[in-house]
């Protein structure tokens, strides 16, 4: 009787070790279970929150993608634009300077052919001399400077009177073909001061290459009256027809 009364004991014993073990167990299980759903919550916001967080920066990244071709297009375009107006400024200086070029060519030219010109006519009117000074014997050269004086003299040098003599002048230059009488000389002199209203200390210079005639330089101001001009006169009314 006693051995039975300590099976049952026993039984009981065991029984209820064993319901506080598995309730113990079953309260560590769900609090583990209650811990893992937690973890579990937890890792699933965390994605979450990873989740939007990439997208976040996927989104900004495709905006500073988006903008930095946009920048960079705009940036493209100023370049293109610049260098179509560095190209237009660079034509126009060329295109400017190359006129310049042609202008100054062309003045060049211009310049050349006149003093080419200048000394034909020079030449022309020296031949000219020349010729006449060769053809003409010079008894006939003498008579025609006497004419030429005298028609001078009774002309009165009117054109003197035109001339504007600045003040403090007081030498004058003769130059005439052949050497002048000393009355011819006087009367000439006594002429042209009287048309100039001015008293005059004048110095006399032969030269042949005048053909005939005179010519009067008082500082800057020169009168001619030269055969030799009357030629050029003539030579400049031929090439002008």
């Amino acid at each position: 009787m006693l051995i039975v009364s300590l099976v049952v004991i026993q039984v009981i014993i065991f029984v209820v070790l064993f319901l506080f073990l598995r309730s113990s167990f079953n309260k560590n299980v769900i609090s583990a279970t209650t811990h893992l759903e937690q973890l579990s919550q937890e890792y699933t916001k965390k994605q979450e929150q990873i989740k939007n967080l990439y997208e976040e920066a996927k989104r900004q990244t495709q905006e500073i993608i988006e903008s930095s071709r946009k920048d960079a297009e705009k940036q493209r375009e100023q370049i293109l634009k610049d260098a179509q107006l560095e190209k237009e400024r660079i034509l126009n200086t060329a295109h400017q300077q190359a006129n310049e070029i042609v202008e100054q060519a062309d003045k060049a030219r211009k310049t050349l052919l006149s003093e080419i010109e200048k000394k034909i006519e020079e030449r022309a009117i020296q031949r000219a001399g020349d010729l006449l000074n060769e053809i003409l014997p010079l008894d006939l050269r003498q008579q025609i400077h006497q004419h030429w004086i005298e028609d001078l003299l009774s002309a009165g040098f009117q054109q003197l009177e035109r001339l504007h003599i600045p003040e403090g002048i007081t030498e004058a230059e003769l130059i005439t073909a052949f050497a002048l009488e000393p009355i011819k000389k006087e009367v000439l002199i006594k002429k042209i001061q009287e048309r100039l209203n001015r008293q005059l200390n004048f110095k006399e210079k032969v030269d042949e290459d005048i053909i005939a005639g005179l010519i009067v330089n008082i500082g800057n101001l020169v009168f001619d009256g030269s055969l030799r001009l009357k030629l050029q006169e003539l030579i400049n009314a031929k090439q002008s027809t």
